[in-house]
């Protein structure tokens, strides 16, 4: 992993400090259930042309990504996620959302992003559009790695893209987010150590 940093977050944004200490204990609990990880970032909005892009209001893009999250319910490996709800000029209404994989079921996430954006764009009747945030040689931190809970470079990496979501900026009306519920750990196998 290209990461040559010990900072695990993105300095470029003024943290919003209460929502940021919620997504990395969201994250630090799919570590206590999941061995592995492979965290996906996709952000949701509306084509530009369409009237949701216009017209659309917190309500119902809420109600959109509720739906679509309903949708993707059996997606096989697809273990957590967390979305924040944000809104710019350009953009209008729009969702910055983080999907984690069981990495013990998945190396890559591309067939899970086609199966969310082909989701999306059914539940916003054709006038949703989908973008990966695939992984750059460039970027500070290269994403969709699998991550094991043990590997605190890495999990400081995860945190790090992450931390785009709990940006203060494009959150006027305060954070509106939610979170998965963390799946129940099976009562078999053997425990882990947690440090």
């Amino acid at each position: 992993m290209a990461y040559h940093d010990t900072t695990d977050i993105n300095l470029s944004y003024v943290q919003h400090a209460a929502l940021n200490r919620k997504l990395r204990r969201h994250q630090d609990q799919l570590f206590k259930r999941y061995s592995k990880l492979l965290m996906l970032r996709v952000d949701f909005s509306y084509l530009q042309s369409s009237d949701s892009h216009g017209e659309g209001d917190i309500h119902s893009t809420v109600a959109d990504i509720t739906m679509m999250l309903q949708r993707c319910g059996d997606i096989n490996g697809l273990v957590g996620y967390a979305w924040v709800l944000e809104h710019t000029e350009q953009h209008r209404y729009h969702i910055h959302a983080a999907f984690y994989l069981n990495g013990q079921k998945h190396r890559r996430a591309w067939t899970v992003f086609e199966a969310l954006r082909d989701t999306w764009k059914d539940v916003t009747w054709g006038e949703g559009h989908a973008y990966r945030c695939e992984p750059k040689e460039h970027y500070r931190v290269r994403g969709e790695w699998v991550t094991s809970y043990d590997d605190a470079r890495g999990r400081r990496g995860m945190q790090y893209i992450l931390s785009y979501l709990s940006k203060q900026a494009q959150k006027s009306l305060g954070v509106i987010c939610h979170l998965s519920a963390i799946p129940v750990s099976p009562a078999a196998g053997r425990r882990r150590k947690h440090s």
